[in-house]
């Protein structure tokens, strides 16, 4: 989660409305020309003419299996008559269409609406150029020249609707894109700023429930999104602890003594001030108020269960203790306000070495799993996160030990037998944070090579995260981002909008990710992982997923180095149904239950497998011992009491 540049901005409430299928707008104005390399010694003089090239869904590229796509082609300024080359690959870079269209110009205009491919699913990217005149589109804002992207998604009207406790895929995106939920298949994003005590209270206590007071739409809900085909519900997760900033100047929390001690404070994390009235009075009340509107807004009709962040990547200067000081008063008042509620932390930002996994063991030294319902992690990894990876040189604890390293599924077996080893029993598992950046090494520029790598590497982490047993993943980002501090080109779409801010384009276009993700959350949405497949050779991996009452079992296998053939996978049936990793299947008839597949990067989902050989009941499921969410009784030792807006704590 990266804040925008204006701390106190919070994200807009209420619906998204999504345009209707072909709602072209002409963005064309936004795109520009440019001259591409030649070896002729002779340059034509291309500055008075203009090219424009753009889908007729240019808001977006995105298409629905069916619907017929068009690329519109636009030359101003052309007095002779050119042609034009379009080349359109797939995701892997296989060549679909080429072709070349006569441009005559008529009163120095030319325009045309081409026809391209629209009826298999994927990623596809148009190659333009006009030969004579050697042009070929400009980069526009994070997309690189030369080319045009384009999606096609399946169908979401028959995307099945689950409630929040079977409902796995998230994705962090900005408010104005948020109506391609439905496509892409997202269900779980992040709330409002406003539910944070930084963008919420961020001048003074008290000030969350005077905004609600003043305005009973505060701080809202974004959960919703109109579209044609009705209402697509999304489920939000917000996050509490973010403390607020003393600063005179911008007149933010001018109230004495500080709620936090600023020695301590990193990034969103800081440590309470105690004493009364101060930090842990204030944090108190916030986050009563702050479950109770969300509560509010998010009823039980809807959610069937509701997650609380506590704290956000706390990499900051204080101590394990004073993080768990947060969560200990902040636990008990949530559930009171709200019974179903999962109490969730502590979102550090990795897992996969070491020193990520020794921070997490000091994290439940501190006893923070008392004051906790579910594990949240940002399950950054380097990928390929199936092999294990090294930590930095610079390490920035010295007293983390030196290896050994661990893949992401080592990781998450490691924390989830150090939570059972402390409690008897295992937690719900979520991340709420991981994606990779396509941007070039040592520049500020994207990099086209990457964004076939940034798909696999994405997708195949849900894959793991799901097979592992986690019970949701909310990938990042919606769009390409950048700031002054970081260029953010984590996008499942380009960001094509040189209006707006990096956070809020109104133009997007897709990225290998987005065709791929659709696909993914279309076939797996509602299951959940039950056991490893096993036996497929030494780098090729796949776990079996299912539904809640097992009438739905999917194989997904992959392998990471790439390509292998000939893997042979029993699955238990007569015949099954095969899908690429863009959603395209294929019934297959087996061999007594047996088939034969080639895998490569690109995970490929077979569906119809046998439940008895690989469903919750088969022999080889993984069973999970978590236990129904603890009520607020068995931590009532600890309650603030809240009386005339003071608080009485016990600390430990």
């Amino acid at each position: 989660m990266h804040a925008p540049g204006d701390d106190h901005a919070p994200m807009p409430a209420g619906l998204s409305v999504a345009p209707e299928a072909g709602d072209a707008v002409d963005n064309m104005a936004n795109a520009k020309t440019t001259a591409a390399q030649t070896s002729s010694t002779q340059q034509l003089d291309v500055s008075h003419i203009h090219f424009y090239a753009d889908t007729d869904h240019p808001k977006n590229g995105t298409y629905t299996i069916g619907q017929l796509a068009n690329v519109c082609v636009t030359v101003q300024g052309m007095s002779a008559n050119d042609t034009l080359h379009m080349v359109i690959k797939d995701a892997d870079g296989v060549i679909v269409t080429d072709q070349y269209v006569p441009i005559v110009p008529s009163a120095l205009y030319w325009h045309q609406c081409i026809p391209v491919s629209s009826s298999k699913l994927g990623f596809y990217r148009a190659g333009i150029h006009l030969m004579r005149t050697n042009l070929t589109l400009a980069a526009l804002r994070s997309r690189p020249g030369g080319y045009l992207t384009y999606v096609v998604l399946p169908d979401p009207t028959l995307r099945v609707q689950y409630p929040a406790s079977q409902t796995f895929f998230g994705l962090q995106m900005p408010d104005t894109i948020t109506y391609l939920a439905p496509n892409l298949g997202v269900r779980w994003i992040l709330a409002s700023w406003d539910y944070g005590w930084r963008y919420g209270e961020h001048q003074y206590p008290g000030q969350f429930l005077n905004r609600r007071t003043a305005d009973p739409t505060f701080p809202g809900s974004t959960d919703k999104v109109t579209w044609k085909g009705g209402l697509w519900q999304l489920y939000e997760i917000p996050t509490l602890f973010m403390y607020p900033i003393p600063d005179a100047q911008a007149k933010d929390w001018q109230t004495t003594p500080l709620p936090v001690i600023l020695s301590t404070a990193s990034f969103m994390t800081a440590a309470l001030t105690e004493g009364n009235p101060a930090g842990v009075t204030w944090w108190a009340t916030f986050a009563q108020e702050a479950a109770q509107a969300f509560v509010d807004f998010h009823p039980d009709t809807t959610y069937d269960e509701r997650i609380y962040q506590i704290t956000w990547e706390p990499r900051y200067k204080g101590t394990y203790d004073q993080i768990t000081r947060i969560y200990q008063i902040a636990y008990p008042l949530i559930h009171a306000v709200d019974p179903h509620a999962i109490v969730a932390g502590p979102s550090a930002s990795a897992m996969n070495d070491a020193q990520r996994m020794f921070e997490l063991t000091r994290f439940f030294n501190a006893n923070l799993l008392q004051y906790m319902d579910g594990l949240a992690m940002h399950t950054y990894t380097v990928w390929p996160s199936e092999t294990a990876q090294g930590h930095s040189v610079s390490d920035p604890d010295p007293q983390t030990p030196p290896g050994p390293y661990y893949t992401l599924a080592q990781s998450i077996q490691i924390a989830k037998q150090q939570i059972s080893n402390r409690i008897g029993h295992d937690i719900p598992m979520y991340s709420t944070e991981f994606g990779g950046n396509t941007k070039c090494p040592d520049s500020e520029l994207p990099c086209v090579s990457m964004e076939l790598g940034q798909a696999q590497g994405l997708i195949r982490e849900n894959l793991i995260l799901m097979g592992e047993g986690l019970k949701l993943g909310v990938s990042f980002y919606g769009s390409d981002y950048v700031t002054p501090s970081e260029q953010g080109y984590y996008g499942l779409y380009y960001n094509l909008d040189p209006a707006n801010g990096w956070y809020h384009p109104a133009k997007v276009g897709p990225k290998p990710s987005a065709a791929a993700y659709s696909a993914m959350t279309y076939l797996l949405e509602g299951h959940h992982g039950v056991q490893p497949v096993t036996g497929l050779g030494s780098t090729a991996i796949g776990y079996a997923y299912a539904n809640t009452d097992d009438t739905d079992t999917t194989l997904a296998l992959w392998d990471y180095y790439g390509p292998r053939n000939n893997v042979s996978v029993n699955t238990g049936a007569s015949s099954v149904v095969v899908y690429d990793w863009m959603g395209n299947g294929q019934t297959v008839q087996t061999n007594n239950g047996v088939i034969t597949v080639n895998l490569s990067k690109d995970p490929i989902y077979v569906k119809g497998v046998s439940a008895a050989m690989w469903g919750d009941g088969s022999p080889g499921a993984v069973k999970s011992s978590v236990k129904s969410t603890a009520s607020s009784s068995s931590r009532s030792a600890v309650m603030p009491r809240i009386n005339n807006n003071t608080v009485s704590t016990s600390s430990r």
